[in-house]
């Protein structure tokens, strides 16, 4: 992929990002807000093995999951975390989900809440209590299209602070 595609697709990636909430980000609105066609736009994520609407799709998934996963149960609803992330309807957002991990929504959430109630209650004396299954393990990353919020502005050229995410 040449250097301005390169640029161009980085720029509507992070457009995306921004916008994933938006249940109307659309392949046309994306175009239309960086003035190329549509098809232009199909072509470059074409370039990286999947398309628009399943980059977005999974990228909203994947949000939509972590959110699951970290509220308390009974906090907050299916639907609602499925409208937040821009899903029009929760199903729709069930379909997808279990299209993608094999599981509802619901059952992944029973599973993964049973994974860490099994987890939380080491004997004080066991290795896991003293925090030695996580000695050898790598710390999580975190990808870009994990951030929250609007990017950091850019540095000028003259200053010696690097740019960050």
């Amino acid at each position: 992929m040449p250097g301005a595609d390169r640029v161009l697709l980085l720029r509507i990636k992070t457009f995306i990002r921004w916008h994933l909430s938006d249940s109307g980000l659309t392949p046309q609105a994306i175009a239309d807000a960086h003035s190329i066609s549509v098809r232009y736009l199909h072509r470059l994520f074409k370039a990286e093995g999947t398309s628009v609407c399943q980059w977005i799709r999974e990228l909203r998934l994947h949000e939509c999951r972590r959110e699951l996963a970290v509220r308390p149960p009974g906090s907050v609803g299916l639907g609602q975390v499925a409208r937040r992330w821009g899903f029009t309807s929760p199903a729709r957002f069930s379909r997808a989900f279990r299209r993608s991990y094999g599981l509802s929504p619901t059952d992944w959430l029973d599973r993964k809440r049973a994974v860490r109630a099994a987890g939380e209650m080491p004997r004080s004396g066991s290795p896991a209590a003293r925090g030695a299954h996580r000695a050898g393990a790598p710390a999580p990353r975190r990808g870009p299209w994990l951030r929250t919020g609007p990017p950091r502005r850019a540095r000028g050229r003259g200053s010696r602070i690097p740019r960050r995410w």
